[in-house]
């Protein structure tokens, strides 16, 4: 018999899978800007270089543990979210979402812990809008991908399987 947690595990691997390879592009594309930056653009003074590069590699540190979290724990409400049968769009909204806030709350709070200037309410409404427009984004990108990665996955488990599924989060709460 198939129970919550396998159905979960489905959701937590694919979010996994294919948000690390994301993360992974994501990473490369940006340090190749940055290089070309460096090489050939107007940031060629030695503080100013050794300044973006630690910042950069703090910034990769900072959301790299955190994006792993994000990504098993809301990988298991998506599946939950698809096996109880709501809809593609509805259940990559919320898994991209949920990401995006966790990670840009994340940015949000070092920005504003290292930066000692008053643009305070700038740097908060650009974060919204950015957490907004990226979360769109990437819920008819790579969460959609995702989503629909783990659909395929949870409707191949036997039918029989399935129809006994426990979802009650009481019991399973209970038993641990």
């Amino acid at each position: 018999m198939i129970d919550l947690i396998q159905i979960q595990k489905i959701g937590s691997k694919t979010a996994l899978k294919y948000g690390i390879i994301f993360f992974i592009s994501i990473a490369f594309i940006s340090t190749i800007l940055l290089l070309s930056l460096v090489l050939f653009g107007d940031l060629l003074a030695m503080f100013s270089v050794l300044f973006l590069v630690i910042c950069y590699i703090s910034f990769l540190v900072l959301i790299t543990i955190p994006f792993i979290i994000s990504l098993r724990y809301f990988g298991k409400k998506l599946a939950i979210d698809l096996y109880n049968k709501k809809s593609l769009i509805k259940a990559s909204a919320r898994f991209s979402f949920s990401i995006n806030i966790v990670l840009w709350t994340l940015v949000l709070i070092a920005v504003l812990f290292f930066s000692m200037g008053g643009a305070f309410i700038f740097a908060l409404v650009s974060y919204i809008l950015l957490i907004l427009i990226l979360s769109t984004l990437t819920t008819f990108t790579i969460g959609l991908i995702i989503a629909k990665e783990s659909q395929s996955k949870i409707k191949k488990l036997p039918s029989s399987e399935t129809e006994n599924v426990v979802l009650n989060q009481n019991k399973i709460s209970n038993e641990r």
